[in-house]
């Protein structure tokens, strides 16, 4: 996830508390390694997919095992659960001998090894640059890692069609048997964050080493879990499925941008525009999955959480303009006073929480409520008393963690402030940067409108002009003084911001993309979790997808790897949650195409 959301990254960073795990096969409990935080979740009643059991055998509805779930005594459940979708048997034994082949599993694990060393980085200053023509060192890296795709997965190679978009981006595509089926896009980013200078003494192991850790069940190094244990993992799962003789019903697309990092303009954004303007696949992909929300718990209940939404994304700067002079004669409040006391301002009134009907976390407490073996008495009594007990039932989730709280408003955090040049001087401009996720029920508009109504009067009490830049058209509001001391201007730091994403379809929808993507989740990870709750969620920073909305409304974050310390030291990825993410993946494509 792009770099500039690494504050709202909150399903990864810190290792947290992990979801409680059966034991599978020979792989320890203490292996199994969860995504840290994740932001959660929307619901409503679901459909199960219907069954078609004629024709070929790996082209027809995948069978369904019965769920563990006993569904609450309500008439009508808000939180339904599907049962696995497991794909038809017909191929099973091919994939079987590829994965026990001697040396499968090292070779996997090698191919992601040395895609980690590989330090394909995206600095903030390389933000919207387009591609220099000619030698481009700081791309160059981007360059090998293209050659190591193309050694580490031949058939890959050899029998789909891959297009570079924009130099350094790539879009892979599985041609399908049936041209009216609708396409599957799997996504991921080929660029990873920096490592800071100043911390690499504080990695165990060197940051761009990708050691395969086997006593310790992981992989290191950064990227191994942002993203390029998803990237890789697609790219397996598809590599074993071409190996077993399989051919997709409909078009597969893997769609890896460059630039995720600093927000996917010159990558995903050009694919995505590829998509449109040459595929002409403006509305017609069935399913899209990107990186996302993971497994957690809520009160004890193991949790697998899609991300149907994201929150809305935009930088403010509020910048002070005075008069300068030296500081032996200064005024009651210098540039960086006046910052301070708008700053102060506005950390004295944040964003209220609130848990509306449109906000997913609502429906995580009603899957907690339905499916919690011993759930809270306060949440089966507020699920019950909607809407009257919605404000308590904020409180009570704000209350559980920061996580939660910043699911349950709009936040803002300033982050950057400069000003000032020498010790002696009054600072004569001061800029102040601050960073805001948009409520899913709240708008660009109403962060607009919450600043003014907090800065202005404190500017006015100061004797400063006000001037605010319109957040969405190029209108300026401007509050002149005669007596001015100064100028108080806002405006957002990098154009327009982005409003929240639309809301894809989820439980109750019928959606076919929604109940194949949770049959495939319970399929391969219901035997590792006791009473496993698969839930729509919502992620607090932002993804490549925002450059896809137009291509579809079955947009879905969610990140089966399990890995940890996404941004920051000591990242890595679980081994034995690698290899079961091939495998979702692989289960994915094949119960993406089966009627």
């Amino acid at each position: 996830m792009s770099s500039k959301q690494s504050p709202s990254k909150i399903e990864m960073g810190q290792e947290q508390p992990q979801p409680t795990m059966k034991q599978s096969g020979p792989r320890p409990l203490s292996r199994l390694l969860l995504a840290a935080g994740a932001a959660l979740v929307l619901v409503a009643g679901l459909h199960s997919c219907s069954h078609n059991s004629r024709g070929h055998p790996e082209q027809h509805h995948p069978h369904h095992k019965t769920s563990n779930y006993a569904h609450s005594d309500r008439l009508q459940p808000m939180c339904p659960q599907l049962p696995a979708l497991t794909p038809s048997d017909r191929l099973q034994p091919l994939l079987d001998s590829i994965e026990q082949a001697p040396g499968y599993t090292d070779a996997v694990l090698e191919r992601l090894s040395n895609a980690v060393k590989i330090q394909t980085v995206s600095y903030d200053n390389m933000t919207n640059v387009p591609p220099t023509p000619g030698n481009d060192p700081a791309h160059a890296p981007f360059l090998a890692f293209h050659a190591h795709l193309r050694t580490a997965f031949p058939l890959v190679h050899a029998r789909m069609d891959l297009r570079v978009i924009n130099e350094y981006s790539l879009l892979y595509t599985w041609k399908g048997s049936d041209e009216a089926a609708a396409p599957m896009v799997l996504m991921a980013h080929i660029d990873v964050v920096p490592v800071l200078p100043e911390t690499v003494n504080q990695w165990t192991h060197e940051p761009f080493s990708g050691l395969i850790d086997k006593k310790n069940g992981l992989v290191w190094g950064r990227g191994s879990s942002d993203t390029k244990s998803t990237l890789l993992g697609t790219l397996e799962a598809a590599e074993r499925l071409l190996g077993a003789g399989f051919t997709p019903k409909s078009d597969v697309y893997f769609a890896f941008g460059h630039d995720e990092e600093i927000s996917g303009y010159q990558g995903a954004r050009k694919i995505a525009e590829y998509m449109v303007k040459e595929l002409g696949l403006t509305g017609k992909i069935g399913l899209l999955i990107d990186e996302g929300t993971s497994f957690d718990e809520f009160e004890g209940v193991p949790m697998a959480n899609v991300a149907v939404a994201e929150k809305g994304y935009v930088d403010v700067s509020v910048t002070v303009e005075t008069k300068g002079g030296h500081s032996s004669v200064p005024p009651k409040h210098t540039g960086i006073g006046l910052t301070a006391l708008l700053v102060s301002a506005l950390e004295a009134h944040p964003y209220p929480v609130s848990i509306p009907d449109s906000n997913p976390i609502l429906g995580l407490v009603h899957c907690y409520a339905e499916h919690s073996p011993k759930p809270k008495k306060f949440f089966k009594w507020a699920v019950n008393h909607l809407p009257e007990s919605r404000s308590k039932l904020a409180e009570k989730v704000a209350s559980i963690s920061p996580t939660f709280e910043a699911l349950l408003g709009t936040t803002q955090a300033t982050d950057i402030i400069f000003g000032g040049l020498k010790v002696n001087a009054l600072p004569e401009k001061v800029t102040t940067v601050i960073n805001h996720r948009i409520a899913v029920d709240s708008s660009l508009a109403e962060v607009q409108a919450h600043l003014t109504s907090i800065l202005k009067p404190v500017a006015i009490k100061n004797g400063l002009d006000f001037v605010i830049h319109d957040f969405i058209s190029e209108n300026v509001g401007i509050l002149l003084s005669p007596d001015s001391l100064g100028t108080v201007t806002v405006r957002t730091n990098s154009g327009v911001g982005l409003e929240p994403s639309p809301m894809s379809p989820s439980v109750g929808s019928g959606e076919r993309a929604w109940n194949v993507l949770e049959g495939s989740i319970r399929h391969v990870y219901e035997a590792a979790y006791d009473n496993l709750i698969v839930t729509p969620s919502m992620m607090a920073g932002n993804t490549d997808t925002r450059h896809y909305w137009n291509l579809t409304k079955n947009i879905y974050r969610f990140g089966p790897g399990r890995g940890a310390n996404v941004h920051t030291v000591n990242e890595y990825v679980s081994i034995d949650g690698y290899l079961d993410a091939i495998k979702f993946y692989e289960a994915l494509i094949r119960n993406w195409n089966s009627e």
